[in-house]
């Protein structure tokens, strides 16, 4: 027989074996199922036994091959968002292939009969796994994406509850969406906790309560994907070629020119959101007075701001920093706060083409009322699902998971102790740490399990 037949007896043996076990097995519903007859298939295999045995190899090789093993790391990852996609991929393989599928199958029925499989399932559901983790968050840790620590310890902490949900999958397929989401979730909780976000990823924002603003300048429309052409477009031709002599005498020949310098129109730039895109205006902080034709007021209520500065020539410093606040800092606090999607562009009197160019960005935000936040750490709780548990099972809606368990609190520490945990992530929260640390000072204090 041809090595493809053997390669065939080992496939159809192992679908057999995850579907019967090895009691059930019978060695001629294998030779069927490969088109052999039960004599020929002895030319490769002297019994069942062996064939076990060859089955459980190759189950251990294709299984480090394709997840990795201690002897086999994955590269490490530099950042915790590729931590969070090797995951996500690795899950996606271990819950979605086959092979891999039948491999828990019999790992989880017959680790009890069987002394060598018994060793395997430890190794696949437990040792192996954290292994695997303990050398990508050595590395992480070493490349400073993950806090300094005990990497086999933290190793635990992440693999036993993502094994112990690709298990319930495996039992209820239907349920994949949840497991799926519940994981995604963790890792997130995980990160948060954890990880280290390099420099580069690091935002200078700091949040603020402002009254309420006025400014007085004037606009056009723009549809979102013009803004980047559009906007240096209208300053140009609208403000600075406009009143090009204004700039070179400073004396108003107009009540809008006087308007202009009066209140420092051209300070400010305002993006107002609308239906079909944004009002753009160039305008200044309105110091009271008439309004000239041609200039309108907008007001901003009194709010939190979320406050971003950045430095470098414009447009382009300022055009990166409003990508990452919209695609990073957004998502990272909407449960948390409403956004409004207007926002205040902010410059100073320097020269714009200068790398030390200082601008920046204003974003109103509000904290949503209805939503329940852990009593213990601050964690927004959108669902039950983050819910901890009284020690009777039932949900317990003052507190998160992470917090409570079973009617008790997970880690027994002081509020200064758990204030100086918490203070490690700023950069996760879009702040500094010593911002963090002075925000969860002022939190903690408020919240039922530190009063």
């Amino acid at each position: 027989m041809s090595n493809d037949t053997k390669d065939r007896i080992l496939k159809a043996a192992l679908e057999i074996f995850s579907r019967d076990g090895y009691a059930g097995a019978n060695l001629k519903d294998i030779a069927e199922a490969v088109g052999v007859v039960k004599s020929g298939f002895y030319r490769h295999y002297a019994g069942k036994e062996e064939l076990w045995n060859a089955v459980l190899n190759e189950m251990e090789r294709y299984y480090n091959e394709r997840f990795g093993s201690p002897e086999n790391l994955p590269a490490i990852p530099q950042s915790t968002d590729e931590l969070k996609k090797l995951t996500l991929r690795m899950l996606d393989f271990t819950i979605h292939d086959e092979k891999i599928i039948m491999t828990r199958k019999i790992l989880l029925t017959e680790q009890f009969r069987d002394a060598r499989v018994r060793a395997l399932a430890t190794k696949h559901f437990y040792t192996g796994l954290r292994e695997l983790f303990t050398g990508i968050f050595a590395g992480m840790m070493g490349n400073g994406s993950l806090r300094k620590g005990d990497p086999s310890m933290l190793a635990f902490v992440y693999t036993v509850p993502v094994s112990t949900l690709v298990q319930l999958c495996d039992r209820e397929p239907e349920r994949y969406e949840e497991v799926t989401k519940q994981i995604e979730a963790f890792v997130e909780h995980f990160i948060s906790t954890y990880g280290v976000l390099s420099r580069r990823n690091k935002m200078n924002v700091t949040y603020e309560h402002k009254k309420e603003l006025t400014f007085i300048g004037f606009h056009t429309q723009i549809t979102p994907d013009e803004g980047n052409r559009k906007c240096p477009e209208f300053w140009d031709r609208e403000y600075n070629e406009k009143y090009a002599r204004l700039w070179q005498t400073m004396k108003p020949e107009t009540p809008v020119e006087a308007a202009i310098l009066e209140n420092g129109i051209g300070m400010y730039a305002i993006c107002a959101d609308g239906e079909n895109g944004f009002a753009y205006w160039i305008a200044g902080l309105y110091k009271g007075g008439g309004v000239p034709e041609g200039l309108e007021l907008f007001t901003f209520p009194e709010s939190d701001w979320a406050v971003f500065s950045t430095k470098g020539p414009i447009p382009g410093s300022l055009q990166t920093l409003n990508a990452r606040v919209w695609n990073e800092w957004a998502p990272s606090i909407k449960t948390m706060y409403e956004i409004d999607q207007s926002s205040l562009e902010i410059y100073s009197a320097m020269n714009p083409q200068s790398p030390d160019y200082e601008c920046g960005i204003w974003v109103p935000i509000r904290k949503k009322a209805d939503l329940k936040i852990c009593q213990s750490c601050g964690m927004p709780m959108e669902s039950e699902e983050v819910f901890g548990t009284n020690a009777d099972g039932s949900i317990n809606e003052d507190y998160c998971k992470y917090c409570y368990t079973n009617g008790e609190f997970v880690d027994k520490v002081s509020m200064e102790e758990y204030i100086e945990m918490c203070s490690q992530f700023g950069a996760q929260a879009g702040m500094t740490n010593e911002e963090m640390k002075a925000y969860c000072q002022k939190l903690f204090p408020t919240l039922k399990r530190w009063k």
